[in-house]
């Protein structure tokens, strides 16, 4: 039942991790 809400959760998770991970590897595109 949960399926579709899990992915999408898993989907934003992946999202904001690389966002993160962006913005410490390059910090002058986030100035």
């Amino acid at each position: 039942m949960m399926h579709g809400n899990a992915a999408v959760m898993i989907v934003i998770c992946v999202l904001m991790t690389v966002y993160l991970f962006y913005a410490l590897l390059r910090p002058e595109k986030f100035k």
